[in-house]
């Protein structure tokens, strides 16, 4: 598109305003009750579970995250931000090289099992590990459909799937738990999951008639866009599961990896419903505000004041709750699970400063991805890497399981550097702005502090 005054854009802010409320709408609404289901699940299922059974299913999963990872090359990022986004050749080629991944990881997961029973003296892995992978398989045949849905900033109908998904994997889940209370509760469901999600996106959802196809120009920019996302994925993995895989060695069973778990999920569940925001709404409006303003004096300048606007919202609902976990850590755990997973209400109070810079972080690497610039999705990558690498062995010395638990939460101290020096450079950084998110966290804290002692108060 050529270069759009501000004046000739503004029927299409309004146009795309309206398509970002309505979405995000969806987005936080679908991502809400999908965590309430979640949560619902995980209550209900702690009642028939043992921490070692989530503890093992939580080293399971560390694998297929790792298999997701170590094979990224951001095609659904690519579908968003692509200008052939819409194009049946250039969606075939991205389906193609999904269903390869999807096939590729099947195999590996089936070749990890042993090897990793082994390592971890855990004999149940050997089948576990490859029975999960069942669900790349099918995740694979996905229609692209969720992604296209996606970059048009419409997501009613993806929303409405993936809680259908949801509620099926819960139902399936909690039933099966009542009749046979193992670690392959969480397998079946996630089996029943993907295989609604896999029937949904291309029955319910507006998808092409998918087919294979490897077009070469298709190829080239899907490489060319993803060569720094499947890098600074594969590093991700690191980052943010490598405590997982740590923590399985050095404790003495895994009772204590299901109580970090239970911790990490509700951190998890924060940052998934930012995450989803993130990508629902403000990753397409600033992309398509980015392709109005192709050729435009002004486009640095306004695209840093649509994202600073953005910002400010998400900032204010995060950043804040993020302070108020800190007071209120404990008491979340102590209200939904039993006492055997008490621990994990300090667990919890410490992953809240790890949120709170997550808010600030995440954004600004989408930003950067949208003019382009993937390469500091990498290094962000690369530099938390090198904390894990220094700070996990340092925390464990310093103060044991705490200490660790500690590295990780500050994992993203790096970052701020990597992504900051990126705005800097692009000219998108705002000093003033960026001040204002430890005002919201401290507010925060107070909240949840008054809230902390109202509740004291009314139960004395």
């Amino acid at each position: 598109m050529v270069g759009t005054t501000e004046a000739q854009a503004e029927p299409l802010l309004e146009t795309r305003g309206a398509r970002v409320f309505k979405s995000a709408g969806w987005a936080a609404m679908g991502q809400g009750i999908g965590q309430l289901l979640r949560l619902s699940s995980s209550v209900i299922l702690t009642r028939f579970l043992v921490p070692e059974v989530y503890g093992l299913m939580e080293l399971v999963y560390v694998f297929l995250t790792a298999l997701y990872l170590f094979s990224d090359v951001g095609l659904a990022t690519c579908i968003v931000q692509s200008s052939r986004g819409d194009d049946p050749d250039f969606l075939n080629t991205a389906w193609t090289i999904q269903v390869i991944r999807g096939g590729i990881l099947f195999f590996v997961a089936i070749a990890l099992g042993y090897p990793a029973a082994a390592f971890y003296e855990q004999p149940l892995l050997a089948a576990l590990i490859p029975s999960i992978g069942v669900v790349a398989l099918i995740e694979g045949f996905d229609a692209t459909a969720l992604h296209t849905e996606t970059r048009r900033i419409n997501l009613a109908r993806v929303v409405q799937l993936e809680l259908v998904m949801q509620l099926a994997t819960m139902v399936v889940q909690v039933a099966v738990a009542v009749i046979w209370p193992s670690v392959w509760v969480l397998v079946i469901g996630s089996w029943v999951g993907a295989i609604v999600r896999l029937i949904g996106s291309h029955r319910f959802l507006p998808a092409i008639r998918h087919r294979f196809v490897l077009e070469k120009r298709a190829l080239q920019e899907i490489y060319s866009f993803g060569k720094w996302i499947f890098g600074s994925t594969a590093l991700h993995f690191v980052t943010n599961q490598g405590d997982r895989l740590v923590l399985a060695r050095l404790l003495e069973g895994l009772a204590g990896l299901g109580v970090y778990a239970i911790a990490g999920r509700l951190k998890m569940a924060a940052q998934a419903l930012m995450q989803r925001l993130i990508l629902a709404t403000l990753f397409p409006a600033l992309a398509e505000r980015y392709r109005e303003l192709e050729g435009d004096h002004a486009r640095t300048r306004l695209l840093s004041e649509a994202y600073y606007r953005s910002r400010l919202r998400l900032d204010a609902i995060f950043i804040t709750g993020s302070g108020m976990l800190l007071a209120l850590g404990p008491t979340v755990i102590d209200v939904l699970y039993s006492q055997e997973y008490a621990q994990a209400g300090q667990i919890l109070q410490v992953f809240s400063v790890e949120i709170a810079m997550s808010v600030a972080l995440w954004p600004a690497e989408t930003l950067l991805i949208v003019i382009g610039k993937t390469k500091y999705g990498f290094f962000r990558s690369l530099s938390r890497a090198i904390w894990v690498c220094v700070a996990f062995p340092l925390g464990w010395y310093l103060n044991g399981f705490f200490g660790l638990v500690w590295a990780v939460a500050l994992s993203e101290i790096p970052t701020v550097v990597v992504l900051w020096l990126g705005l800097m450079r692009n000219g998108l950084f705002k000093v003033q702005r960026e001040l204002i998110g430890p005002a919201f966290f401290v507010a925060g804290w107070c909240i949840g502090l008054s809230v902390e002692m109202l509740m004291r108060s009314a139960t004395q």
